[in-house]
Formats: structure tokens, sequence, C-alpha cells
């Protein structure tokens, strides 16, 4: 994101109307009528007084952010193509207004109308998608939906990721409608394991056209399956496609394909085989708008992953779609009447792609990795803070009356102190958790991130039954494990303990909801020579992830919490029976910490997992100041002194009264640290003004850099 700075001396009246800009991919926003343009004005006359500019150096070369305006350099457009003109933090570019009028405003307004991701809403409210690359928006959609728009693709790097993750095994029974108009082969939705379109280790459930302009729907059971269109429709024309999977019995599934309201391929007998019971892949993962993975390895596989056209109107159904379903939507005259047909048949997802892009912005967090911080609270406050890796939310029905955290199945919480070695093994581990699938509540490895580890374990998870799991390697595998299943997504409190009982075994008990349900006494791990319970090295705890996937016996399918966690404390003595059933009696989530951290027993590392700490979101990331940037006000986030280097929060449709005067005054928009990895190559506007208001004259400054690409 480009820093902008531009000064403005008040005693001048300015109004300036923006153009909204187009991004064309690859990090490139082409400001083609982009700067300041400013006006003294009133009800009937006004009078413009030049263009403003930003200017930057690019190399060797001089640029300014219009391309050949009046007041831009001849040669801007041949040597300065790569705009926004400065994607680097913290530099600044000035700009002067030349004095064009009188007016001292007594008060004015600052606000940021739009601030954030474009985003493509999920009418359904379940799986809002993020704009990436070029999106053309509010295009014109199919003439049977009278009233509809369509988004536009380029075809070679615009598509929409959704923000939520789909646990293992994924969608295995549903339809997917969507209207489509192209003239080439191109992807029109995909399902992969990858929120991004870089990183796929898995991929199906993807709808193409293929070189030829047949339609494809590719499934990947336990080898690849392809549905296709007899027919082709990449004839520059508005359809209307519907794909249906359906599992019949244990090892068949039925796929049908509709176009325009009928049936074109599939049928009762045209089936995929597979081994299991899951007619497509087995894995969690995130769907795309507009790109799919179905460019790598697939038969009749298209040569452009990337769709080149328009979309409109595509659904995702938990439920099998009949004939007279899909004639129904099909008969639809209206984009009103289709979208309340589809909200009869109750989608999983809905994006109607009727987004504008001035009003259509994320307001939620992106979720770059390692902004999220979860505080140590345990005896030792603070030497073991987590850092959250991936997406988060607050779930605020936690254990307590408390909140908790909710764990998508691929993010997960890493430690920052090193345990030196031998590693615990005296310990602890206390939980509360809710989930309906398997997953590693906490887990202990040699390398601090998820990847690079030669040791782990001290794991404990749910395996693919719902049974809890505790596992360690004293010189062999040995696990712990539960009677009975927990996988019910209600809240369950579990603990765990180990301790060294002679020089060759170690005592492991597992407590659920107060009681002892595995291990005790009697149930230790044979050391085989060894004089330690648990495995000799040094590490760091993960919460929300384990390498239990890894040559574990009852090893979780996915190695990622999936469901919601809370209060979780270790602790450097193996806990009583007594004290376990005191601490999970707590009344509340004060007298748990309470309990945790001294009255009942001393934790080591105590995470409440209530709250997080976030920063970089794209909105937080911009301040505006009053006066130089170093001794100036802080309009934006509030405050006397300085815009601080340091994240503000919230800032979303920002609007605050600057008062009593003006006077002279800088206006700087800037981040204040480095862009998350995670928001970019996703569009951003940011738009800022100054306005007010005498004798009939309006002021007005504004700058539009909208849909930044960066």
């Amino acid at each position: 994101m480009t820093t902008k700075v531009l000064r403005y001396y008040i005693t001048f009246v300015v109004i300036l109307f923006f153009f909204v800009l187009t991004i064309f991919g690859y990090g490139k926003a082409v400001n083609a009528l982009a700067g300041f343009n400013s006006e003294i004005q009133n009800s009937i006359n006004s009078e413009n007084s030049g263009t403003l500019i930003l200017t930057d150096t690019i190399g060797a070369v001089g640029c300014q952010s219009s391309a050949n305006l009046p007041g831009a350099i001849a040669s801007n457009s041949a040597n300065c193509s790569d705009y926004p003109l400065s994607q680097s933090t913290n530099t600044a570019t000035n700009i002067n207004m030349a004095n064009t009028g009188s007016l001292l405003p007594a008060t004015a307004t600052i606000s940021s109308y739009n601030c954030g991701v474009q985003q493509l809403v999920d009418s359904s409210k379940n799986d809002t998608a993020l704009a990436n690359g070029y999106l053309n928006y509010m295009q014109t959609g199919p003439a049977k939906l009278a009233g509809s728009y369509s988004i536009g693709l380029n075809g070679s790097n615009g598509y929409g990721e959704t923000l939520s993750y789909l646990a293992s095994p994924g969608p295995q029974t549903f339809s997917i409608a969507a209207w489509f108009k192209t003239a080439t082969d191109g992807s029109i939705i995909g399902f992969t394991n990858s929120q991004t379109n870089t990183g796929q280790s898995y991929w199906d459930r993807h709808l193409w056209i293929d070189d030829t302009g047949h339609l494809v729907f590719g499934l990947y059971p336990n080898g690849i399956y392809e549905l296709k269109s007899p027919s082709t429709f990449n004839n520059n024309a508005w359809h209307f496609v519907v794909v249906t999977v359906n599992p019949t019995t244990a090892t068949t599934g039925t796929v049908k394909m509709f176009v325009d309201g009928a049936k074109v391929a599939g049928f009762n007998n045209d089936e995929t085989y597979f081994s299991g019971t899951n007619p497509a892949q087995v894995y969690g993962g995130w769907w795309h708008l507009g790109w799919s993975n179905a460019s790598q390895g697939w038969t009749d596989s298209p040569t452009n992953p990337y769709f080149n056209g328009n979309l409109t109107q595509i659904s995702v159904f938990n439920s099998i779609l009949s004939l007279a379903d899909v004639k129904n939507l099909y008969s639809q005259a209206s984009d009103t009447s289709y979208i309340n047909a589809v909200t009869g048949y109750g989608p999983y997802a809905d994006w109607t792609l009727q987004d504008n892009p001035l009003t259509s912005i994320y307001a939620g967090t992106v979720g770059a990795t390692g902004t999220y911080t979860f505080p140590d609270v345990s005896n030792n406050p603070g030497t073991n803070t987590g850092f959250g890796q991936g997406n988060f939310t607050q779930d605020p029905n936690g254990p307590l009356g408390n909140t908790a955290t909710i764990f998508n199945g691929g993010s997960y919480i890493e430690t920052s102190t090193n345990s030196a070695s031998p590693g615990p093994q005296t310990f602890s581990i206390a939980a509360w958790f809710k989930t309906a699938t398997d997953g590693s509540i906490i887990g202990f490895t040699n390398s601090q991130t998820n990847t690079g580890q030669s040791y782990w374990d001290r794991h404990l998870w749910i395996d693919d039954t719902g049974h809890l799991v505790f596992g360690l390697y004293p010189n062999g595998i040995y696990e712990l494990k539960s009677p009975s299943t927990f996988n019910n997504n209600a809240w369950h409190f579990v603990v765990v303990t180990v301790s060294p009982s002679t020089t060759t075994q170690g005592s492991v008990s597992m407590y659920v909801d107060g009681n002892l349900v595995a291990g005790g006494p009697n149930s230790e791990t044979y050391l085989n020579g060894a004089t330690q319970p648990a495995q000799v090295y040094g590490g760091w705890w993960h919460l929300g992830w384990s390498n239990a996937d890894q040559s574990w016996p009852d090893g979780p399918t996915n190695p990622y919490f999936s469901g919601s966690l809370g209060q979780i404390a270790i602790f450097g003595t193996s806990l009583t029976a007594t004290q376990v059933s005191t601490i999970y009696s707590s009344a509340n989530g004060g007298q748990y910490s309470s309990n945790v951290t001294g009255s009942i027993a001393t934790s080591t590392s105590y995470w409440t997992l209530q709250s997080f700490l976030t920063s970089n979101t794209p909105c937080d990331d911009i301040g505006v100041t009053i006066g130089d940037l170093s001794t100036g006000t802080c309009v934006y986030p509030i405050m006397s002194s300085p815009c601080p280097l340091a994240a503000s929060a919230g800032g979303l449709d920002l609007t605050e009264n600057i008062s009593p005067d003006l006077g002279s005054f800088a206006f700087t928009a800037y981040p204040f640290g480095t862009v998350p990895a995670n928001i970019v190559n996703l569009h951003a506007t940011v738009t800022w003004q100054v306005q007010t208001a005498y004798g009939g004259f309006s002021a007005m400054l504004m700058y539009n850099d909208g849909f930044v690409y960066i």
C-alpha cells in the first residue's frame, strides 16, 4: 500500500471529485485518472484549479500518479507503468496545493467511507468470498433475470476465495448452481485444501469449461472422475448450469448435470465408483469462484484455470436439487425472484455477485499470519505468549460463562518459549474443548512452527471415531485412549497427567468432566530402558495442532482442531483426582483462573482463549495527521499527539469532526507497518475527504485510491 502525504493550506476552497479506479493484475494499479482535482464551487458556478498528483521515484525515473494529464510528465506512461507508485511502508510524498480561494472554515469533517477488502457477499451469511486480482463489478447480467448484474473476470488473475474452512471430509452430498457467459475455457468454481490459489495438495469438486467448450465436472473419490456435457457452451451467451452429487450406496454415488433447465449428463445409471463411503475426495478446504486447480492433472482440463467472462448467481447447497427444482430456478424472470427461489432451497452459500465496488467492503479481519496474540496469564505471566497462525473467530458461548476461540480446522497457535531438553516429564494438561469431528487439542514438537519437526509427542487429540487420545513416545509409541466418545459438539473438560513412577515406568491418567476415564496408577508407559516417561528433547507447545497424524495408530485425519477451545493450562506437576474435580467444579471463569494460578494448582502456562489481540487489518494501517507527522495532532485514531507507529483498533466508516480552525495542516495517510501477507493481492479502497461549507460555498478535498492492488 503506497504512502500518501497531502499538504493542504486551508486558506483556499477546494472540492475534489474522484474517479473509481480499475485495477489490472499483478500488483499494478493503473491510475488513468487518479490524483487530486480541486475546485471552488457554489450551487451554480465552479472554477477548476488544476490537477494534483503524487510523485515518486521508480528506479531512476521520477513518476507521477496521473498518466499524461495536465501537470503530469510526458514520459509518465512509458517509464512509470507500475502503479501505485511506491509499495514500501513508511515513505512519504508531499504535494502542495496552490492558493485558489479565501475561505477559512470554522469546522471541517474528515471521513473515510470505504476502507477494507472488496468482498463478494454471501446472502446466506455463511461464507463471504474476498476478491483477488481483477474483478469488474456491476456488469450486465442475464437478460432472463431482469435487473441482475454480474462480475467480469479477466482470465488471468481474478477470482474469489472464501473465508470459511469446511472441515474434512468436505462436501459430499451437495449441489452447485451458477450462471456463466464465456467465449473460451476456464473454471467456474473449485474446491481445494488451500484458501488461496497456491499451495494445493488436494483438489476436486470443480466445474469448468474445457478447451473445446464442453462443461466438465470433476471429482476424485479414489481416482479421477469426470462428468462432461455432450454439447458446447462457449458461445458467449448466458447459460445456467447445475451439478448434483449424491452418495447412493456404500460404494457408488450419483452425479448429474443440468444446463438451461434440462438434463444433459448423468442420470441414475451414471455413477462414480469409489472405495469407502464418500463420492468426493476426503479433505477440508475452501471454495474458489472463477478459479480451480482443474488444469492440474485432469483428463479434460482447461488450459486456463481462471474464468474469462462473466459469472453471477453462484450457489452451493448441502442437498440435492431435483429436475423440478432446477426447472423452477431456470424459470425465474427477475433477479429478485431468482434470489428468493434459491433462498427457498436453503443454500449453504449464495454468492449473488450483485456487489457494488463502492459499498461491498469486507469489514472483518483478514487474518494475516502472526497477527493474533493470545496472552499467557499463568503464574508466570507473559512468559509463554501464543501467536495465532491463520484465521480465528470468537465463540461467545464458551465454558464457565466466558468466551472462547474458534479454530477453523487449519489454524493453530504456536507458543513463544522453548522448553529445554528433556522437555516436560512430570506435567499436566487441562483444556476445555467443543467439536463435532477429529483434530488436535494440543501438541509438543521440537519446531516452533508446524513444519520441520523431527520429534513430537505429549499430544492430545480426538481421533476419527470421537475418542480422546493422549500420546507419549518414551522409546516407542504409547497411547492412552478414552473408552467413550466426545465429538458431540458439546463442551467437555479434559485433563491428562504424566509423572515418572519408577526408573522404567511412568504413570499416565486421563480425566474428562472431572472423572477418571483412562489410566491411573496401574496404567503406565513402559520406558524400554529410558528414564523419562516422555521423549527427551526441547520444544514448543502448539494449541489446535499436533503431529499426531504422523505415524500414530489412532492419529486424526486432520491434525488441526475444528471447533472451539478455551481455558488451556499446563502444570509442572501431576494433578491429583481431587484437584481435577475442584478445578472442573469452578463456578465461573474467574474462579477457574484463580484455581489454576495458585489456589488449587499452579500453572506454568495458561491461555484463557477468551480474547485475542489483532493488528494489521486493512483499515487499521492508516492514520491521518494534522500538522507535521512527528509533532501534529492525530485525527485518526483520535488523539492530541502524533499518530502512533502501531495499529489502531477498529476504524471502518470513520467520520470525525475537526475543530475549531484547521489553519494550515498536512493530510497524511500512511501504513503503520508491514502490509500483512494474507491481504497482499486483494482489492482495498482507501477514500479520504476533508470538507466544510461557508456562505453558500462548499469546500472538499478528496483523494480516492480505489481498489488498490496491494
